[in-house]
């Protein structure tokens, strides 16, 4: 029960308060993503896509096996 109050109530982390490797430029972007009020958050995949950083050149992707 405690998980899904905070699922409703709590802001979430910014991603370099949970991995300081994470770029900061990040965190806005994730932050209004995951914002509780739907009139925040990104109107559509393609919104996100442009706010979104180019990966860096040194980014490898992770398959799906990879262990996170």
């Amino acid at each position: 029960m405690a998980v899904a109050y905070q699922h409703v109530s709590e802001t979430p982390l910014a991603p370099t308060e949970v991995n300081d490797a994470a770029p900061g430029a990040l965190n806005p972007i994730v932050l209004r993503a995951l914002a509780k009020d739907p009139s925040q958050r990104f109107p559509d995949a393609a919104s996100f896509r442009k706010a979104s950083p180019p990966p860096s050149p040194d980014a490898s992707p992770r398959s799906a096996s990879s262990p996170t």
